[in-house]
Order: C-alpha cells, then structure tokens, then sequence
C-alpha cells in the first residue's frame, strides 16, 4: 500500500517533470531530473527497508526542488535589467555618440518627480486631468501672456492680440534649447529664411483650454474655427506645412475632436552651440471640444538628420500615452454654465466697445462717408439712401453712452429728414463730404484756318 502510494506520487512528479519540459528552454534540464527521479523511483520500489525508502523519498523530494530553484535562477537571469539612473544613461548616450546639449536634455530627477507616472494630474481650471509624465518631465501652469513673452523675450506683448485662455498646462521633456538662425545660410525646404532673432524651443505638450466665445464679438465658435484661428498665422508665415487634417469622434466620449499633424524642416541651423545640416520639427495639435472649452493638444517634437533619432523616438511615444490619458471632466449643470458663460461675453463685449467703440465707428463713418458722396443728394431716392446708411451710426453713437464723437449737429438733421424735412441734411452733407471727382475735361474742339 506504501509502494501503491509512493509509486502515484513519483508518477505526478514525472507529469510536473514533463510539462516544464515542454517549455523548449528547460528540455535538458527536465531529462536529466526525469533520469534522476526514475532511478530513485527503481530504488524506492526495490527497497527491503523502511530506512531505504525513506532515504529514496526525501532524495526525490530534494531533486524536486532543486529543478524548482533552478527554473527560478533561470527566470532571474532572464529578467530585463533595470533602468540605468540617469547619470549612467547620459554616460552610454555619450558613448553612442548622441550630442553633448541632447545629453544635458537629460534631467535629475527632484524628490517631487519620484511620483507614479500614471498618476493622473488636474488641470489648471479642473476642466481635465491627464496622466503625470515619466521621470525627465517637468509640469508647470503657466498663462499665455507668460508664455508669449517667454517666446518672444520682451515685457512688452502689446502688439499681439491674444485668444482668451482659461487655463495652460506645460509639459516639457528636459531643459529647453535655443536655435539661432542664419541669414546667409539657414533654409526652409531649400528656401532662404529671412528670421533673425533666436528662439527658444523643446520637446513639449502644450495644453490651453480656450473658451468657446472669444473675442472681439464673443460669438460661440466652432472646433474648425478654433483651430483654423491658430494654424492661420503659421501656415501664412511658412512655420510649418500641413500634413493632414482628419476629424472624428471620441469612442468613448463621442466629443468633437479634429487631429493636425504639421512638419517643418531647417537647414544649417544653429541648435544651442551646434550648426545642424537638418533639423526636422513634427507638430500634432488635437483640439477637442468640451462642454464650455475647447481644448488644444500641442505637441512639439523635432529630429535631427534623417538617420534615427532615439531621445525623439522616446518622446514621441510618451507623448502618445500622454495624449491617450486626457480625460475631459464633465459639467454637472452644462445649462447653467452655459448661461453663466454667456453673461461673461455680454460683459466682456460690453467693455469691448468702450474701449473700441469710437475707433470702430470712425473707421466705418470714412467708408460711409465714400459712400454718401456718390449719392444724388438733390434727389428724393439720394437723400432717402443718405439717411438709411446713417440711422445705425446714430444708434451706434448712443451705445457709446458718455462719448461725445461732436456730430450733434448730423444728428439733429438726421432727425428733421425723418420727419419730412430733409434740407438741413442736404445742405450739412454737401458742406462736409468732399467734392465729387471732377470728370475728365471736353475735348478741345478742332481748329479751322
């Protein structure tokens, strides 16, 4: 009955013993336990003492495990080896020959960036989170005002009119470099680039969360408005080609969304201290439309040469995760916010035409005034014309509330014509606008002798 038991036993160790043979890498091993274990089974079986089959069985036992620990030694050595610290990744960087500024690209990792890369990441305004970048990232809330001074390097922005901005999110791969242009000799495509000022640029995720009214008329924009606004300019300026335009829907949010993969490259450029035959800039923005923002991907990444590039292939593909985690947050009362965001354009429009509001009618009052002096004002239909083209600009004037624009006296014959005496305006009209063009002078009559 013993023998009848040890005898199943050893038959599931030879089972065990065959099923991790099957695993190619173990085949030797598992023949040579499958030997062993079967010339401690013939000893077990033949044994004439308790004292023998006591000692056969705890050698099968310790042959068992001994084929256990050695798959587990294998499986360690197996294991990938861990991530280099940075120190030495910028030390094999060197010895690939990757260039020294791409290697400083390569930061020390600060006590608030030892965090968990998918841990999720709130935006300035709460509008959405996103995962937190790998070690190498810095994440920082800035404002577009920073960020266009940043960019241009000067205090002094007034000359560029901004889109207005909730919030933004900067994600940025390592320390930022500069490129310094080249008159004599930078190209873009093969084309001379008259730039000269030097830039700073990087390897970057920026976010903005625009409001869906903006400025000057606060009107609710659609997503292919916001993002013709801001390929506009630099599609104009010859910044970047576009590649494609493609539009879809989320599948798991059914939101808006519309993909812009943009692509640029320079020639003999200076990169921080080095001249660079080519450099290669990939641009992807993802605009996707929210509740009561629209919301711009940027992301930024460049490459240098045609040969491969791995700190580029690296951020590419952390960029991807990056962008495959962002979450818009929904609104609890969309109705409500909608309401409220629409009484904010009616404030903001308000303080709008304050400001701007006698700039825009003296612009238009020149066109108007073009306009007027190519009426009949001698006639019933001139003068009627004359009054319809000037009833907004007196509403207009009213609007401007404490503004006095000195055109009181137009107003006043404005009103008499409504009520059927349209002289005074005649005579104001005709004392005011220029005089029509004169037409060319009569052909000289021919002389006779």
């Amino acid at each position: 009955m013993v023998s009848g038991h040890a005898a199943t036993q050893a038959k599931g160790r030879v089972g065990i013993i065959k099923e991790v043979g099957r695993t190619g890498a173990y085949g030797a091993l598992a023949l040579l336990t499958l030997a062993l274990e079967g010339v401690l089974l013939a000893w077990f079986a033949r044994a004439s003492s308790s004292a023998e089959r006591i000692t056969a069985g705890i050698l099968m036992v310790v042959v068992l495990l001994a084929l256990i620990g050695a798959i587990g030694w294998i499986e360690f050595l197996r294991r990938p080896a861990a991530p280099l610290p940075l120190q030495q990744a910028a030390a094999t960087l060197d010895k690939k020959g990757v260039p020294a500024e791409e290697i400083e690209r390569v930061p020390q990792a600060g006590a608030a960036e030892q965090q968990e890369p998918d841990e999720p990441i709130s935006a300035p305004d709460a509008s959405y989170v996103i995962a937190r970048p790998p070690i190498g990232w810095t994440v920082r809330p800035t404002t577009l005002e920073a960020l266009v001074k940043e960019q241009v390097g000067a205090s002094n922005i007034s000359a560029f009119p901004l889109p207005v901005v909730s919030s933004i999110l900067l994600l940025e791969f390592g320390a930022p470099l500069a490129w310094t242009p080249q008159p004599e000799k930078t190209r873009v495509r093969g084309r001379r680039l008259p730039m000269l000022l030097a830039e700073p640029i990087g390897r970057k995720l920026q976010i903005m969360s625009l409001r869906v009214r903006q400025p000057p008329l606060y009107i609710e924009r659609t997503l292919y408005d916001t993002v013709v606004t801001h390929l506009a300019g630099l599609v104009q300026a010859g910044i970047v080609s576009l590649v494609s335009i493609t539009s879809r829907k989320l599948p798991k949010t059914n939101r808006d969304t519309i993909v812009v993969e943009m692509t640029q490259e320079f020639e003999n450029i200076v990169i921080g201290d080095r001249e660079r035959d080519v450099v290669r800039f990939n641009n992807r923005m993802t605009a996707i439309r929210g509740d009561l923002y629209d919301y711009l991907l940027l992301a930024t990444n460049f490459r240098f040469g045609g040969d491969s590039d791995p700190i580029a292939e690296q951020v590419d593909a952390q960029i991807a995760r990056l962008l495959d985690s962002f979450r818009v947050l929904s609104v609890p009362d969309p109705a409500e916010e909608a309401r409220k965001d629409g009484e904010s354009a009616d404030r903001d429009f308000n303080e709008f035409i304050s400001s701007q509001g006698v700039m825009l009618f003296r612009g238009q009052l020149d066109i108007a005034a073009g306009r007027l002096a190519d009426l009949d004002l001698s006639s019933a239909a001139g003068i009627a014309r004359a009054v319809a083209l000037l009833l907004p600009f007196r509403t207009f004037a009213g609007m401007l509330h404490d503004t006095d624009l000195g055109f009181g006296d137009l107003w006043t014959a404005l009103d008499q014509a409504e009520h059927g005496d349209t002289q005074p305006l005649r005579d104001f009209l005709l004392a005011h606008l220029p005089p029509p063009p004169a037409g060319p002078a009569p052909a000289a009559a021919p002389r006779t002798s």
